[in-house]
């Protein structure tokens, strides 16, 4: 998950509602509206991500509204007939900078959507008063047609919106709301009891994640948390192939923890969010004394980046885009590593990967 900082954990709790199916015939011309679940997350204990619209398609009339429930970080965008925006661009004042792209970070004007713009909530933010719940999102849909969507953070993370000029429906509102929670808590449930029941691999490697095995949630933890290696030996951490977040492996040796980006403010205008480069690159080389800043830099799925321990000690660590929540600690013993232990190889400085549209 590729998130600001401050804003990567918010966390929503779940509420539990048992689905229901039924075929609706259209009643009246009453417009109504359907609310859909973007995300999902568990407590900070299991810490699972969810990382899919439900449903991911809905049928509504023309003249109906569909709201999303937005729990995580995660945005809306219907791309319409433009080109989707990247979620990183290189700053237009800076070119040597990256920043997060203002066309994904902020919400377009316009609550109604016929497919002939670019409609967008916007990234959520953490910041205010959130007693009355997450944050939503809605569009009134008023033209006929199929219009696929997606979130900008999470490739793969994709959804679509059938309208059709009249007629029945597949289910009502409450059904939709109903089963889309469900499936929220059955995605976070499937994890949870796969990264307890994930046998060790025997060799020191750790998963930066647990995926889901269709990839729609995955838990922001490492595991194991805790590893112990002899003096000499790397490690390698490994992400799923089908992965939908970004990760760093972070040791900051008892320094200040390292934000992912600043805000630069401009009156009278949206502020710039600039990507530090400190958490995006690689830093500190392959091995690891114990001091030093020492950084994989994103990584993303199917990626692995390893490190090679060269003094005993405990030694903490963390991914700089989840926070405290996604941790681990390798102790490392003075008893010398196996015969035929390599040297670990730092991961490259990869590209924020680009969203996919479904067709």
């Amino acid at each position: 998950m590729v998130a600001l900082s401050r804003l990567a954990r918010l966390l929503v709790p779940l509420l539990l509602l048992a689905p229901t199916a039924l075929v609706v015939p259209t009643a009246s011309a009453e417009p109504r509206t359907f609310t859909l679940v973007a995300g999902g997350f568990s407590d900070e204990t299991s810490a699972v991500t969810v990382n899919d619209f439900n449903p991911s398609e809905v049928t509504v009339n023309v003249g109906d509204t569909v709201t999303w429930k937005v729990l995580g970080f995660h945005n809306v965008l219907f791309p319409g007939p433009e080109t989707p925006p990247p979620l990183i661009v290189a700053d237009p004042d800076n070119p040597e900078r990256q920043i997060f792209n203002p066309a994904v970070a902020f919400p377009t004007d316009g609550d109604t959507f016929d497919g002939t713009a670019l409609r967008n909530s916007g990234l959520p933010s953490d910041e205010g008063d959130q007693s009355a719940g997450p944050p939503t999102y809605s569009l009134t849909f008023t033209a006929p047609g199929t219009f696929a969507y997606f979130c900008s953070v999470h490739p793969g993370m994709t959804g679509r919106v059938v309208v059709q000029a009249d007629g029945e429906l597949p289910a009502t509102p409450e059904d939709v709301e109903a089963a889309a929670q469900q499936k929220v808590n059955d995605l976070i449930g499937e994890v949870v009891m796969k990264e307890a029941t994930t046998p060790p691999t025997g060799e020191p490697r750790v998963l930066a994640g647990v995926v889901a095995s269709n990839a729609e949630a995955e838990s922001l933890h490492f595991a194991p948390g805790t590893l112990t290696v002899p003096v000499g030996q790397p490690v390698t951490w490994t992400m799923d192939a089908n992965s939908r977040e970004l990760h760093t492996v972070t040791f900051l040796s008892g320094g200040p923890e390292v934000s992912l980006e600043s805000v630069e403010e401009h009156p009278g205008g949206p502020p710039t969010i600039v990507v530090n480069p400190q958490a995006a690159a690689a830093a500190g080389g392959t091995s690891y004394d114990g001091s030093g800043y020492v950084n994989s830099g994103f990584f993303a799925a199917g990626q692995s980046y390893s490190l090679t321990f060269t003094a005993p000690g405990t030694y903490s660590y963390y991914c700089i885009i989840h926070g405290p929540m996604m941790s681990g600690t390798i102790t490392v013993t003075a008893e010398a590593p196996p015969s035929g232990a390599g040297a670990g190889t730092a991961a490259p400085n990869v590209p924020v990967p680009a969203p996919q549209v479904p067709s």
